[in-house]
């Protein structure tokens, strides 16, 4: 049978420390009842608590349920004897660190051997002497209180110690953001000081160089009010066409002044498209060649057919327009300014001119704003001095670059080059063999195919992540062709995305409808390659 005590005593002034507010629990495992209750009463008397199991298997099944102080273990017990005992507790990690006080029999001074080499704290021969007894389980429990109270200084250090690092922590982050804030402040301070004073100078230099024609047009204007003597028609054509020259100067430089003012605050934003760089590259020779036929400078064009751009059109035409006119003003008759890709890029533009170059000593300040470098060129013609810090500016806000090798004997070079974006197609379409005939023919526009079969999934990747070009059937499931039209264009992030309607529908009013909603162009099935690579090409080429 099974004997489990509990006996609550009282508390001696051992337990009575402050460390120690409960009595001590001691776990006597003991076969024989009568030795048990003589130990009992003496632990009793002691004011300690005890449980009693009288087999080894009982004594694991009360040290997994309680928490003990102490172990009286005998060896020679039924069912599981006290080695098993022994090496069960010393193998369990939450149960190793309880002391274990091993009885064994008269002259089993072996068996006390084995029982330490396996683990054992102590052991007591019977018949044991009470007061043996008692000094020993005494010393054992003194033990364990003053090691639970190391055990408790250490774990409340460690507490402390993490408190002491987070407090720490939290005051250097404090530090470190204040340092920061107080570094951003004096930086954003300095800043707006250095910017302030270009601005200044910028102003200065700006408002002389308006001074210059609108001092000549008032002269010229003065001459003509103030001449009382007959003049020929001639002499006034000349006056008249040398104002229209002051003031053609005028405006281009308000223009420029406008342009640079409004990328430098934002309000002006490349409007962002794909085309073929050669395409305009010869819209602005043309626009040139009169300037060039005048000084007798040969204008070539040497761009990749394949040089694609995703910029914005009419800021780069106006990039290539000053820096052209500035390769012509700077060239001599029998020169050539070549407009050319270089080799291994084709998302840059180089201009080259084989004329006078640039002196090493304005070189470092050509695209500053706060720094005059016109110079007159090799005619006599004057400048703004504010194309190039423009070309800066735009190439800035397309986060492209701008730069120039030159040299006074052979001309200059110079280079701007805008980031490789490759074009992005999104197909919408819920027939598997028809995304399949499109992605072909975009596959050859050297584009990435993104593919949703309704306009709901199609909806969602897009306001993720917008392509560059938007093909979309009208009948399908979720949301139809229509229905995407309209979300598309109601949002602003994608309002001016262009958008592509291909569909098997040919109704007028369909594809009246289509165009309503925003569609940019509108195909009918079947489709040939002939027809919709071209025209789908220049939205992406």
């Amino acid at each position: 049978m099974d004997i489990t005590t509990i006996n609550p005593g009282f508390r001696t002034s051992l337990e009575a420390d402050a460390s120690q507010t409960e009595p001590y629990l001691v776990l006597i495992v003991e076969d024989c009842s009568q030795s048990m209750e003589i130990m009992g009463k003496l632990f009793s008397s002691q004011g300690f608590q005890w449980v009693g199991a009288e087999n080894g298997q009982r004594a694991l099944e009360l040290l997994r349920e309680r928490s003990f102080d102490l172990v009286l273990l005998d060896i020679f017990m039924p069912i599981m004897n006290g080695y098993e005992v022994l090496k069960e507790v010393k193998s369990d990690r939450d149960l190793s660190h309880i002391p274990v006080i091993a009885i064994t029999g008269n002259d089993s001074v072996d068996s006390a051997v084995k029982c330490i080499r396996m683990g054992a704290d102590d052991y007591l021969s019977k018949p044991f002497d009470p007061v043996i007894l008692k000094a020993r389980v005494s010393s054992y429990l003194e033990k364990k209180r003053l090691r639970d109270m190391e055990i408790q200084y250490r774990r409340s250090l460690e507490e402390q110690n993490v408190l002491l690092e987070e407090r720490v922590r939290a005051q250097v982050q404090e530090i470190t953001e204040r340092w920061k804030a107080e570094e951003d402040l004096k930086k954003a301070k300095e800043k707006a000081e250095e910017e302030t004073r270009l601005k200044d100078k910028f102003v200065s230099l700006v408002s002389h160089d308006l001074r210059s024609p609108l001092a000549s047009i008032l002269g010229m204007l003065k001459v003509m009010d103030g001449n009382t003597l007959e003049v020929s028609d001639e002499w006034r054509r000349e006056i008249i066409r040398k104002a229209a020259v002051s003031c053609h100067d005028l405006i281009n430089m308000i223009d420029q002044l406008l342009n640079i003012s409004r990328l430098k605050t934002g309000s002006l934003k490349p409007h962002y498209r794909f085309f073929e760089s050669a395409t305009v590259v010869n819209s602005v020779l043309d626009s040139l060649s009169f300037l060039a036929e005048k000084k007798g400078i040969k204008l070539v064009c040497e761009v990749n057919s394949k040089n694609r751009l995703f910029a914005d059109r009419e800021l780069f035409f106006e990039v290539l327009q000053n820096l052209i006119s500035n390769a012509i003003k700077f060239s001599r008759r029998d020169d050539t300014v070549t407009v050319f890709t270089p080799e291994g890029s084709l998302s840059m533009i180089a201009v080259k001119d084989t004329g006078v170059g640039v002196s090493e000593d304005i070189l470092p300040n050509l695209f500053r704003h706060d720094m005059k470098t016109s110079l007159k060129g090799t005619m006599g013609e004057r400048g703004s001095g504010l194309g190039l810090p423009l070309c800066k500016d735009i190439m800035d806000a397309h986060g492209g670059r701008i730069w120039v090798e030159t040299n006074v004997e052979t001309g200059s070079v110079f280079y701007v080059s805008f980031q490789t974006v490759k074009p992005k197609v999104m197909i919408v379409d819920d027939k598997e063999d028809m995304r399949f005939i499109l992605r072909s023919y975009i596959q050859k526009l050297d584009a990435e195919v993104i593919e949703a079969d309704n306009g709901g999934a199609a909806l969602e990747i897009i306001n993720k992540e917008a392509p560059h070009l938007l093909i979309t059937d009208l009948d399908m499931p979720v949301m139809d062709g229509f229905h995407l039209l309209q979300k598309v264009r109601a949002n602003p992030a994608t309002a001016k995305l262009p958008i592509v309607v291909v569909t098997s529908n040919m109704e007028f009013e369909t594809r009246e409808k289509a165009i309503r909603n925003g569609a940019d162009d509108f195909f009918t099935t079947p489709i040939s390659d002939r027809d919709f690579i071209p025209r789908v090409g220049r939205f992406v080429s």
